[in-house]
């Protein structure tokens, strides 16, 4: 986990010294890449086993940290949590961790931009054996002919490609703005 650390204050002081650009755009994502896996490291390390974590509290450090680090305005930008405790396994949470900072911060970037007002939702429920999580927002959302494959978003791609290693079915809904869901059964082997 230290070594994470490090690495993310690195990034993060590299970042504060470069002017705005592209090339401080993606040292910020890689930032906030491997800062969601540190917070899952660190969430499995507080919990009373290593081999499983709350993943409710996990949502809330997270986004919490994504709102700060984009300088999200609280009057601007409502964050509605609605989660409840759940445990999943490390092998769920590796994969789901960096699904949920891509969608996040995809909100917060490019949905929700420019000043504009808006509800960023996250949930996370269990029906028995499955998890379901949903991102939405009611941003200017997604073009009619979007699909997750086109495109040359690198973290859309890190969704795709963790989707599949979780074994989980994404749905994706334009309407009234953007909402990503996905599920999968909790004692599916995952990786």
């Amino acid at each position: 986990m230290k070594n994470k650390q490090i690495v993310c204050s690195l990034l993060s002081m590299q970042i504060n010294c470069l002017e705005p650009s592209i090339a401080s755009r993606h040292l910020d994502d890689a930032y906030s890449r491997v800062f969601a896996m540190a917070t899952v490291h660190e969430q499995l390390y507080l919990s009373e086993s290593l081999a499983e974590i709350d993943f409710a509290e996990y949502i809330r450090k997270l986004s919490g940290k994504l709102f700060s680090a984009c300088c999200v305005q609280k009057h601007r930008i409502h964050l509605d949590l609605s989660i409840k405790p759940t445990v999943i396994t490390l092998d769920q949470a590796i994969p789901c961790g960096p699904i949920l900072n891509e969608l996040v911060s995809n909100s917060l970037k490019h949905a929700l931009r420019d000043g504009r007002e808006g509800t960023l939702r996250i949930s996370l429920r269990t029906d028995g054996n499955r998890v379901e999580i949903e991102v939405a927002d009611n941003g200017i959302g997604l073009p009619r002919d979007f699909r997750l494959g086109d495109g040359s978003s690198l973290g859309l791609k890190v969704v795709q490609i963790l989707i599949r290693q979780l074994r989980a079915d994404l749905v994706i809904s334009h309407e009234g703005g953007t909402a990503f869901r996905f599920g999968w059964n909790l004692l599916s082997e995952s990786g």
